[in-house]
């Protein structure tokens, strides 16, 4: 009898060390499929590093190439005298490139503009292809401060417009510059914009954050009876955006993700 017990003691000391065996081999491979979950992730309380995206540098156009600058009447160069005094011919000369300007007078990311002319996206998907344009600069926002809603959704169609009308260009968006030097109305959607623009993978120049109107520079720049700039005005955003893509052509640009 009493080696009957001492076998069943025995046994019992063997089973339950192969059962705490097995739990703890559960455990630790639960352990490891929790961290293979959760790997990357923050812990509580840890806030994680942004995560950036690097475009490459931006290869300036030459001829035969040509540049296609698209946006409203500030593209258009109203106020310039003469029109050709606008920026956006401005540019042109200074890189010494064939420009196509498409300007339209009200419109925006998602204004249709006074004459029903349509917002950007829808009037991107008018635009003529062309394979020699290598370079297009979107400019706009100044005509959706007041109603910004769906500004972002509406960058995205137009980039993606853009890229099966014109599939050889580098996309450059030219954020909102405002028309005097408080520009805290237009921050947000210049944020705004400047992101959408980073995830279509385009090219950012935000007048607002780089603050291109200030006390110093506002003087001379805008014609107040139309709200547009003076020809030195749009000589200053010319060299503004000249300056931009150099600086993308030496350095590219990180965007955040």
């Amino acid at each position: 009898m009493f080696v009957f017990r001492h076998r069943f003691v025995w046994m019992g000391i063997v089973v339950a060390g192969v059962l705490a065996l097995i739990v703890a081999t559960v455990l630790v491979n639960s352990e490891r499929r929790s961290d293979s979950r959760s790997a990357g992730a923050a812990a509580p309380g840890i806030v994680s590093e942004p995560r950036s995206l690097s475009l490459p540098r931006l290869r300036l156009p030459s001829r035969p190439e040509k540049l296609l600058v698209f946006g409203d009447s500030w593209t258009e160069g109203v106020a310039a005298a003469p029109t050709t005094k606008g920026f956006a011919y401005q540019v042109g000369r200074t890189l010494n490139v064939e420009t196509v300007v498409a300007g339209v007078g009200g419109t925006g990311w998602v204004n249709p503009g006074p004459n029903g002319d349509g917002d950007y996206p829808r009037r991107m998907t008018r635009a003529a292809s062309d394979p020699t344009v290598t370079l297009l600069l979107l400019q706009g926002g100044i005509y959706d401060v007041e109603k910004p809603a769906g500004v972002g959704d509406a960058v995205r169609q137009t980039i993606v417009n853009a890229r099966s009308k014109f599939p050889n260009a580098q996309i450059v968006v030219i954020g909102p510059i405002p028309i005097n030097p408080d520009s805290s109305g237009y921050a947000r959607m210049s944020s705004n914009i400047g992101y959408e623009a980073g995830q279509a993978g385009a090219y950012f120049v935000s007048p607002v954050v780089q603050k291109w109107i200030n006390d110093q520079t506002f003087p001379g720049f805008l014609d107040s009876s139309n709200n547009h700039p003076t020809t030195a005005g749009h000589t200053y955003i010319a060299n503004m955006i000249v300056g931009s893509l150099r600086q993308f052509a030496r350095d590219g640009q990180s965007v955040a993700q």
